[in-house]
């Protein structure tokens, strides 16, 4: 005898297997429906094609005729307008609609529910915010650890543990850090006098 989960596991897959048989004739039905509306749109057009080359207009007619339709002459009285100036009109319409939000939460006239989805949303922008500053702020001890680590190092070790292969040669690396290491010394110099002189 079957257990509760097996009868359970057996349920959801007969139910899988009819939302896809449905899924199947639903498609079938859509794709056939498709079929005739094409056949009849393509039967429509070629009545039309039929119609209009059995009516031959009279030359006198074709001279009457003006050569371009008013009705039909499309003309572009304005340029469009640039990306920019899409971008700047949205965020003008946006600055508007919040303004108004803001006006009407102020006075009191925004409906309680609204009123609950404005505060769920600022409150999960505030966790948001908070965990990104959090992640920040370990990326950056993470980066500070490293970059000490490293000073500690010779210039060749330092060189060694950045080299890989492909990469700029252990002489290149050796230069770039000797350099970086003494543009920093130069600028914590700079910051001591400077602090010295301020005191």
């Amino acid at each position: 005898m079957a257990s509760h989960a097996e009868q359970a596991i057996a349920a959801r897959i007969a139910a899988v297997r009819v939302r896809r048989a449905q899924q199947q004739s639903d498609r079938a039905e859509f794709a056939e429906r498709r079929r005739l509306g094409l056949t009849a749109r393509h039967a429509v057009k070629l009545r039309n094609l039929a119609a209009r080359s059995r009516v031959e207009p009279s030359p006198d007619a074709a001279d009457e005729r003006p050569r371009h339709s008013p009705e039909r002459t499309t003309t572009m009285a304005e340029p469009l307008p640039s990306r920019a100036e899409c971008i700047a009109a949205a965020r003008a319409v946006l600055d508007r609609a919040l303004h108004r939000l803001a006006s009407d939460r102020a006075a009191g006239r925004l409906a309680p529910e609204v009123e609950a989805i404005l505060q769920r949303l600022e409150r999960e922008q505030h966790e948001q915010e908070a965990a990104r500053e959090e992640a920040m702020y370990r990326a950056a001890r993470v980066w500070r650890a490293g970059c000490d680590a490293m000073d500690r190092m010779s210039v060749a070790d330092a060189a060694r543990a950045c080299y890989t292969p492909g990469g700029p040669s252990l002489a290149e690396l050796e230069q770039r850090i000797a350099a970086d290491r003494a543009a920093r010394t130069t600028v914590d110099r700079h910051q001591d006098a400077s602090g010295a002189a301020d005191e």
